[in-house]
């Protein structure tokens, strides 16, 4: 089976950010199985050097049974993010929202961003069924805080929009590349960043545009790594996750991806639950980087 992998990230306001990528694309072929191709595009700029971002993945895979592929973005809100509020991260977010149009011969492809760890075969993701959605993505536990009146995000009526499992986490998706074009949905994502609100930036327009004919995937595929998101999780268990709050921590015991949000690079401010889930990962991800040479 052909895999289809995007990251997009570039290096324009952390010079070193190539290498989280790296890493953490290391890290998901240690996972990778010899039954499957591995079609890596990382969607970036030429902020750093790629030859050297290329032959450190080459010298920590052992496995020959992937390829990357360099893609430049055309940047379609680079001219207008109408969003003056981008100070923490890179406007290589909204890069997201271009995927299915940079991507012509990919009608399906697996998105995350450079903070997640791997505990599967990438491929088991990718062959989860998107049927006729745009996009597939876990809860973003955001919104679960909203909901239970502990969390603003400036437009009270944002989040009221959605029901509790609607609004989605855009930092490991799996997109429906060949719905998307069809539709031509960048234009919409690109007409909607002009005129609303975007608390949380492209995910914000994602949610907002694709709502209604987007799929909440199981919890283990995306999971939150932040004590404050484990209470979310457990007091939700049965009204949004449909489970008893026994097999949900089963759930996060075994997970399948793990999303770092707290950055596994910036360890002095992780706020962990260890009586769900050890660090090791967060040692794994390191030795890769400590491995890694400019």
């Amino acid at each position: 089976m052909i895999v289809n992998i995007a990251f997009c990230f570039d290096c324009v306001k952390n010079k070193i950010y190539w290498k989280y990528a790296a890493t953490t694309i290391i890290q998901m072929l240690s996972k990778s199985s010899t039954e499957n191709e591995y079609h890596i595009y990382c969607i970036t700029d030429d902020s750093y050097d790629w030859s050297n971002f290329i032959t450190n993945i080459k010298s920590n895979v052992k496995s020959t049974n992937w390829e990357i592929n360099k893609i430049s973005s055309k940047l379609a809100f680079a001219d207008g993010l109408h969003d003056s509020k981008i100070k923490k991260i890179s406007a290589a977010t909204y890069i997201r929202l271009e995927i299915p149009e940079l991507l012509p011969n990919v009608d399906k492809v697996a998105y995350f961003d450079c903070d997640v760890y791997f505990n599967c075969d990438v491929a088991e993701y990718f062959s989860l069924e998107l049927g006729n959605a745009y996009f597939s993505a876990v809860i973003d536990t955001q919104s679960l805080q909203f909901l239970d009146g502990k969390r603003e995000l400036g437009d009270k009526t944002y989040f009221s929009k959605f029901k509790d499992s609607e609004y989605k986490c855009a930092g490991v998706m799996l997109i429906n590349n060949l719905a998307l074009r069809k539709e031509n949905m960048l234009a919409k994502f690109i007409e909607f960043s002009k005129s609303n609100f975007l608390p949380k930036h492209d995910q914000t327009i994602l949610n907002c545009v694709c709502r209604g004919r987007t799929i909440q995937n199981p919890l283990g595929y995306g999971l939150f790594n932040h004590s404050s998101n484990f209470k979310e999780y457990l007091k939700h268990a049965e009204d949004v996750f449909g489970v008893d709050k026994k097999t949900l921590i089963s759930t996060i015991k075994n997970y399948k991806i793990l999303h770092m949000i707290n950055k596994p690079w910036n360890r002095k401010k992780i706020s962990l639950t260890k009586r769900y889930i050890s660090d090791k990962y967060y040692k794994e991800w390191n030795k890769i980087y400590n491995s890694i040479t400019s």
